[in-house]
């Protein structure tokens, strides 16, 4: 490069029409590379820096040279930030301005630096942060440069459910966009019956499975407060408990999660795990239920039942 042999690169030999023709050799302290070829016309080529660079075509055996001809290296920085903080530890590929790869990348150090020595050019750079590629600006080098990523903030927003006035806890309630798509986030409700969600800005609706029937919260804006609101016709004097208990070749099953079914097969949204006594307790409303288990690679069902109630599910 610039007069200077370049030691421990790669070179490829290929035909004059451009076939690669089977051998590649390293460079040794001279920067010389010695093939054995047959007879006939060759070139060859070395990648450096991001480019590739050829020699001209020559008829072997010869003596050829792939004359590297770069401009000095400048020092460009790259600094990447997530909502005005410097982010540590992120690699950042450099690109020419038709978008090609340089073959060049860094890491960005504690203060959120990436520095690169490349020829005088014009560059842009990219991060990978949270799912998402982000440029920089074009530039030209020498120079400093950013990749300012923008966070969605994300607040919480609560949603109460409720039965008659009463929460409802140990309810699975779920998030959808304002067209109806499940956004992929679910929540379980505490004791004072809420779920409380990680959302970014925007509209959702809510939804939670009671009773065997699905019921949904108005539209709101997050962050904010919102609930579903459960009316029966009869209202239920409490909500009792269904033991649901587990056992395999008559042994019981601990740590194991049941699941609870309408008897048309609609998930209720409710689970629980066994205790040691291979038990899994449901609060459930009146009304009629079946559970599966999940054990030695297939789903178990119990018989249905009418909550409050205890049955079993016998793995043999």
């Amino acid at each position: 490069m610039d007069g200077v042999p370049l030691e421990g690169y790669r070179v490829y030999a290929y035909t004059a029409t451009g076939t690669y023709a089977g051998q590649s050799q390293l460079t040794d302290r001279f920067g010389d590379a010695a093939f054995t070829l047959a007879a006939g016309s060759y070139k060859f080529r070395v990648f450096y820096d991001g480019t590739t660079w050829w020699s001209p075509v020559v008829t072997a055996p010869a003596t050829t040279t792939i004359r590297i001809d770069q401009d000095p290296l400048a020092d460009t920085e790259v600094k990447v930030t997530l909502d005005g903080a410097p982010l540590e530890g992120y690699r950042v590929y450099a690109y020419d301005n038709a978008g090609t790869y340089t073959g060049q990348s860094e890491v960005t150090d504690a203060q959120g630096r990436a520095l690169f020595s490349l020829p005088t050019g014009t560059y842009k750079f990219k991060s990978y942060y949270s799912g998402s590629w982000h440029w920089s600006p074009l530039v030209t080098t020498p120079a400093t440069t950013s990749i300012d990523i923008v966070s969605d903030t994300v607040s919480d927003t609560v949603v109460k459910v409720t039965v008659d006035g009463s929460p409802l806890r140990s309810y699975r309630v779920y998030a959808y966009n304002p067209q109806g798509a499940y956004v992929g986030k679910s929540e379980v409700t505490n004791t004072s019956g809420e779920a409380v969600f990680a959302l970014s800005g925007g509209q959702y609706k809510f939804k939670a499975y009671y009773g065997g029937s699905w019921y949904w919260s108005p539209l709101v804006t997050c962050p904010a407060r919102t609930a579903i609101t459960i009316v029966t016709q009869t209202i239920p004097d409490s909500v009792s408990d269904t033991v649901v208990t587990v056992t395999a070749g008559g042994y019981a099953l601990q740590g194991y999660r049941v699941y609870g079914y309408n008897p048309e097969g609609t998930y209720t949204g409710r689970s629980e795990l066994t205790d040691a006594s291979g038990r899994a307790v449901f609060s459930l409303v009146e009304g009629s239920y079946k559970f599966k288990v999940y054990y030695g690679g297939a789903w178990h069902w119990s018989s249905v039942v009418s909550a409050p109630a205890s049955v079993y599910i016998r793995i043999y």
